[in-house]
């Protein structure tokens, strides 16, 4: 990983710097480091609630009370701001769609940068049923607020949008790669199905929950799936977990039960909402039942696995390979602009 005094004169000197590694590789760790390190404060944004409620709790254990702030009701976010013209310290954790119209008007870019986590959810998010993301990106570039993003997962067109939008704003950017769609350990082997071979990945789910000491991972595309999966393993008295979005808080609640009882589940059945943030047990095996639209989602949800070391197994419906994640067809007359707007900035680095 970056140093963090490498990272801190790069911020310093571009107006975005997105911070790109692999799922697993310390990111959460990095910023934090950087924060002790360095007299800003960090006001952390999450897309994904999620996220934002485990960011919490490990400040509040590493940092204490005194120096994290949640931001949830409107009180909050004045007591931020309170905290920075006071020229205290301050880790602020909010999600999206909690920040008051006007909070960043009141940020001094002298003392605070703004922390976007998972910055690829955005521009996935953004520009279809969740438009307040990509909002409150332009509204942080408007009042040119130094930006630190955060992914394991940054596709040519995000990089593209980017650099096109900072151009724009007059703005310059920057994107270090630390090893963009990697993974913390490599599946010990993929499985691939077809779409018509359901039947036969459920055969081969049941035999690994059989033979599996640790937890197996599935994830589902509707909720009713997850539950429907959930009922039938606990009719087989198979210890099994469901989580769907919307009830995350719930899973880790139940989660934490669990595992303060010296218990862990046998198979967490999910949605998406699952392949971000919440810490989960050691999983032997990854079993992803559908199709998945777009590389991101299928690296954020193989990743979850290989996080303690463990070996595990992917079984999923696309049919991906290592040389078909790092390959997407991309509109020739946009990378042509995309070469265009690099050639101008001349700001974009590859970081090894």
């Amino acid at each position: 990983m970056l140093n963090t005094t490498d990272f801190k004169n790069i911020v310093e000197a571009f107006d975005e710097t997105i911070l790109v590694s692999p799922t697993g590789s310390g990111k959460t760790s990095f910023l934090i480091n950087f924060f002790l390190e360095n007299d800003y404060s960090l006001i952390y944004l999450s897309p994904l609630r999620a996220l934002a409620d485990e960011l919490e709790v490990r400040l509040r254990e590493e940092l204490g009370d005194k120096s994290v702030i949640r931001g949830k009701k409107t009180e909050d976010f004045q007591l931020g701001i309170e905290f920075l013209k006071k020229n205290k310290k301050l880790f602020f954790v909010a999600t999206v769609e909690s920040v008051p119209n006007e909070f960043f008007a009141e940020v001094d870019h002298r003392k605070a940068i703004i922390c976007i986590d998972e910055v690829h959810l955005f521009y996935h998010w953004g520009e279809s049923f969740r438009p307040l993301l990509m909002e409150k990106i332009y509204e942080i570039k408007n009042y040119e607020l130094p930006i630190i993003g955060l992914t394991a997962t940054l596709s040519k067109e995000f990089i593209f949008q980017i650099e096109l939008d900072c151009l724009f704003g007059g703005l310059k950017s920057i994107v270090i790669s630390l090893g963009n769609y990697g993974l913390c350990k490599k599946p010990a082997k993929i499985h691939y199905y077809h779409e018509s071979q359901k039947e036969y990945a459920y055969k081969n789910l049941m035999s690994a929950i059989k033979k599996s000491k640790d937890t197996v991972l599935v994830f589902c595309k509707f909720r009713n799936e997850v539950d429907d999966m959930v009922e039938r393993f606990q009719r087989l008295d198979i210890l099994t977990l469901g989580c769907v979005s919307g009830e995350v808080e719930r899973f880790r609640q139940d989660l934490k039960k669990l595992t303060e009882g010296k218990h862990v589940p046998k198979v967490i059945v999910a949605t998406t909402c699952l392949s971000h943030g919440v810490n989960l047990p050691k999983l032997s095996h990854v079993f992803i039942l559908y199709p998945v639209q777009h590389r991101d989602f299928w690296i954020q949800m193989t990743g979850r696995a290989g996080r303690k070391g463990e070996e595990f197994e992917v079984h999923e419906m696309n049919g991906y390979n290592e040389k078909a994640l790092r390959k997407k067809s991309f509109d020739l007359k946009a990378e042509a602009i995309r070469h265009t707007v690099k050639f101008l900035m001349k700001d974009f680095i590859n970081y090894n």
